[in-house]
């Protein structure tokens, strides 16, 4: 299990001091290790020049967050060669690393290296991706997916998505990412392509509250001229009627009247899956 659990025990009430009030920036660089920037030079340059991590690597993976945190954001894995990337990831991300330290290592450092691609990942990027999603499935996905969702996407990021949440991640991660999109405050394109692929491929059990929180959304796209247009929306509602039968039989009502909305051209097929929704139950 991945999931870590920190304990801070309760200060005394007369233990309250200026000494426990949050530090400013300029206290924690002051607070630093005598050797960070050592260390942060080691890390710099093997980035530039591939050698042998290990060092440092053992250093930052022992730091506390506050501290990896300041390192994480010196590195800027955009401006840097992919087979450096590549090591640099692997060697961090290994099985002794802390699960909330890898979450913001992912957050800080690979949120933004995806969230700049502006063409498909390469074989090398997508290959560590798959290989972090098989040892490291949930802090890939609190750390890295999720918070990917909440940026303005792309087709290379909705590449991504749809290669991954196919293989290795498992029914119930993808029900995970799901949650999370129907959390969203709003729909674009490219987040129903993204729901409609991982529902296509399966996702563990969908509770009422989801079930309802995904009609929410689907009431919302068809009542936008736009994004009714999108070529995926009447693939999703074809999934959830097909594939999700039980789970949203008692929306049928409204799930028609999205398909109702929708394009002439493409009404007609997800009319007639959802108005045989009875008939599948």
């Amino acid at each position: 299990n991945e999931s870590v659990v920190n304990e801070v025990p309760e200060m005394e009430t007369e233990t309250l001091n200026a000494n426990h009030l949050p530090m400013s920036q300029e206290d924690k660089l002051l607070s630093l290790p005598t050797d960070f920037e050592d260390h942060l030079d080691a890390l710099l340059a093997f980035l530039e020049d591939v050698t042998s991590p290990q060092p440092f690597i053992e250093w930052l993976q022992s730091s506390p967050n506050d501290v990896a945190s300041i390192v994480f954001q010196r590195i800027d894995l955009r401006s840097r060669p992919m087979s450096s990337v590549d090591v640099f990831v692997r060697a961090f991300a290994d099985v002794s690393v802390r699960y909330d330290l890898l979450c913001l290592f992912y957050q800080s450092c690979l949120v933004p290296l995806l969230a700049s691609l502006e063409t498909p990942a390469s074989r090398q990027l997508f290959t560590l991706l798959q290989d972090l999603a098989a040892s490291h499935p949930r802090a890939l996905l609190h750390g890295l997916m999720c918070p990917l969702l909440q940026l303005p996407l792309k087709n290379p990021q909705v590449e991504l998505f749809n290669r991954i949440g196919k293989e290795p991640l498992s029914s119930s991660d993808r029900l995970i990412i799901i949650q999370h999109c129907v959390e969203l405050r709003a729909w674009s394109d490219e987040i129903i392509k993204i729901a409609q692929s991982l529902l296509s491929y399966g996702v563990g059990f969908i509770t009422d509250s989801t079930a309802a929180a995904l009609i929410s959304k689907i009431h919302l796209v068809s009542a936008d001229p736009e994004l009714s247009k999108s070529a995926k929306f009447p693939g999703l509602i074809i999934t959830l009627a097909g594939k999700y039968t039980a789970n949203f039989i008692q929306w049928k009502t409204a799930l028609l009247n999205a398909c109702e909305l929708l394009p002439s051209f493409m009404k007609k097929v997800a009319v007639k899956s959802v108005q045989n929704m009875a008939v599948a139950n």
